[in-house]
């Protein structure tokens, strides 16, 4: 079964609306597990911490400059919870991938195209993300204070860049969807719609 087959056969309010559930309580248990209060307790780190997954082009020496404040449970426990962030992408990849299909089908339930390209933008952000975190973890394990070699600055640089397209990916799939619904809004107020076939 292809990825059109796929979304086509999913695209359902039912699936949109677990979608949605698995979205946010995945967001909310990441939430906890985040170390970061933890990590910023650390007189050596404190306002320091880098928020490396949602700062758009962070500087590299911010970079290092907290990691050299890490202690070794510091280092331990970002690096289990950049283990564990390696399921979230696939949870809010794939819930917002079905969600934008289904808007998508609601919104244009004749188009041809429907479902042939908005679910792109959440997997996308869902491999630069996978990309994001395993170059992090390959990162925090490989870090040495004060030699930062050549590789080091090239997989920070991948690193950056790789958060940054992520962030566009994912406020590209929040805007677009935010589109659809006042698209959608705006289409039941000037009067009776239609509704397509497995919308409910």
């Amino acid at each position: 079964m292809s990825l059109y087959d796929f979304f086509t056969n999913i695209t359902t309010g039912r699936f949109a609306l677990l979608a949605l559930g698995v979205f946010l309580v995945s967001t909310v248990v990441l939430d906890r597990l985040n170390p970061e209060k933890t990590i910023r307790a650390n007189p050596n780190v404190g306002d320091k911490y880098l928020s490396i997954g949602m700062t758009f082009g962070y500087k590299a020496e911010d970079l290092y400059t907290m990691l050299d404040g890490f202690s070794e449970q510091n280092t331990k426990d970002e690096r289990v919870y950049l283990i564990l962030d390696l399921v979230y992408p696939l949870l809010y990849g794939l819930s917002w991938a079905i969600i934008l299909a289904y808007l998508q089908r609601i919104y244009m339930p004749t188009s041809t195209i429907r479902n042939h390209y908005l679910w792109v933008l959440p997997l996308c952000a869902m491999v630069f993300d996978w990309a994001e975190n395993l170059s992090m973890i390959w990162i925090q394990a490989n870090y040495r204070k004060g030699e930062i070699s050549n590789t080091m600055r090239w997989m920070t640089d991948f690193s950056r860049a790789m958060t940054m397209l992520k962030i566009t990916f994912i406020a590209a799939s929040f805007f677009v969807a935010f589109a659809l619904l006042l698209g959608i809004a705006a289409s039941w107020w000037k009067g009776p719609r239609t509704r397509p076939q497995g919308a409910t």
